[in-house]
């Protein structure tokens, strides 16, 4: 594909968006362009060269605009006017900007040895080929890899808790992923004050897959995971481009991603092309998205295919993670024909430095709910959300609108032909953060329940059938 084909296929015109009028850094980045690879398939030069840009940025003084404490604070900072962009369609920009202002620092650090170091990706949705619960390279405490910056302690053993039943690695299904390619860019990437579903895989390995410093945007960058976890979002953005039938609104190019005088400042426009940037993505389409599908099954003699089988580290989170409330929805009587059914939650209010992750179970309304029963979990679990704790932006409440698709589950009940009621129940886990005086280390604990409260009196959830 060329790129006059390219751009027509993610929606940028070749006379609509002068990449290199609003970022001259980029037009000499077309003639060349890297690879980035997954961190288990670099060889040993290739490993070795990554560390040691590292290990350069590492040893600069704190003080050094491109020492490792600077660049992360670039992502770390709780300066409003500069901090990381979610909640909204500037979180994949943002971050694809900020990825390839960091790669750029890694290449300066040793040329002609680092000139061509890209960020390798950590893909979260396979078992790692060596390690317990991430590839082997982070799990090592001799490295830079399995290690955190503390500004106290400066580089010190790593904190990272999974929070799962037992030494299995955290992981994201690949159907998961493989399902956003089907949406359009505002349910995927967002829209202005609105996060897209990407951001629910990204939650979710924030709060519950990495833990330690990953729980809270003042402090993840610390943890040099950081950058190849957010490679892999990065790549999944751009498989999207590629394979998604939708286009991305030029309405929204003109958006500022500011980068703290550090970087040169970007424009949402400078991210869509990839190319541009110098950089592209070795990977197996059969590897990252397996083609298998969400069967919703009830009861006993049906659960093969359970969306708790398909999801065994989520459905452990739900069966392990304290409840803090629960909020139920009863259905009407289910319809017979209809094209889609999708439940919506709306005026989800995000309380600053709270991370919760949220079970959704659909289940007969005479049955007693069991969140702590494997086997309830097996039955009626159907789906999960995750919000990461962040700081109100301007002193605003933020809340946002989540919706799922559970047109499969509604045609399933409707085949099934029975007359009982169906209730929808929400179950979250909220964590209260505490931070240290530094900003840069963080713990959680359950939240408490004027905390659980004050969330719950703004919620609504209704179910929705399109004929």
């Amino acid at each position: 594909m060329d790129r006059r084909e390219f751009t027509k296929k993610i929606g940028v015109t070749i006379a609509g968006i002068p990449f290199a009028s609003s970022f001259m850094g980029l037009a000499n980045k077309q003639e060349s362009v890297l690879l980035r690879k997954n961190i288990e398939s670099l060889n040993a030069d290739e490993i070795a060269n990554y560390k040691h840009a590292l290990t350069i940025l590492k040893e600069r003084n704190n003080n050094e605009k491109n020492s490792y404490y600077s660049l992360a604070q670039m992502h770390n900072t709780s300066d409003i006017q500069y901090r990381c962009k979610h909640l909204s369609d500037l979180f994949l920009p943002w971050h694809r900007g900020m990825l390839y202002h960091f790669e750029q620092e890694l290449q300066k650090t040793d040329p002609p040895r680092t000139s061509n170091v890209t960020i390798p990706y950590y893909d979260f949705t396979k078992v790692p080929l060596e390690g317990k619960r991430f590839p082997a390279v982070f799990e090592d405490t001799n490295s830079i890899l399995g290690m955190r910056w503390s500004l106290i302690n400066g580089w010190t053993k790593n904190n990272r808790e999974v929070n799962s039943p037992s030494n299995n690695p955290p992981l994201i299904p690949p159907r998961d992923i493989n399902d956003l390619m089907n949406l359009n860019w505002v349910d995927f990437g967002g829209d202005k004050g609105k996060p897209g579903k990407i951001e629910i895989p990204h939650n979710t390995m924030h709060n519950e897959g990495i833990g330690g410093v990953f729980l809270s945007t003042y402090t993840s960058a610390n943890d040099p995971l950081f950058w190849s976890f957010h490679t892999f979002i990065d790549l999944i953005f751009w498989r999207w481009q590629r394979e998604s039938s939708y286009t991305i609104p030029e309405s929204r190019f003109d958006e500022e991603l500011k980068f703290k005088g550090i970087w040169d400042d970007m424009k949402f426009g400078d991210t869509i092309d990839v190319a541009e940037l110098g950089y592209s993505y070795e990977y197996k389409t059969e590897d990252l998205f397996t083609a298998d599908k969400r069967l919703a099954v009830y009861g006993a003699a049906q659960a093969e295919g359970s969306f708790a089988q398909n999801n065994p580290f989520i459905a452990g989170l739900a069966n392990k993670n304290k409840i803090n409330w629960t909020e139920t929805f009863p259905l009407s009587p289910i319809k017979n024909q209809f094209s889609k059914a999708v439940f919506k939650l709306s005026d989800f209010v995000h309380l600053e430095n709270h991370n919760i992750t949220g079970f959704l179970y659909l289940h007969p309304s005479g049955e007693k709910f069991k969140p702590r029963s494997p086997l309830f979990i097996e039955r009626y679990l159907i789906d999960y959300l995750s919000i990461f704790g962040m700081k109100s932006m301007g002193g605003m409440e933020m809340r946002s609108d989540y919706s799922f698709d559970l047109t499969g589950e509604m045609r399933r009940l409707s085949q099934l032909g029975k007359s009982e009621k169906w209730t929808i129940t929400l179950a979250l886990s909220i964590e209260s953060l505490s931070f240290s005086k530094e900003l840069d280390d963080v713990k959680s604990k359950p939240a408490s329940k004027s905390v659980a409260e004050q969330m719950m009196k703004i919620r609504n959830g209704e179910l929705q059938y399109i004929i």
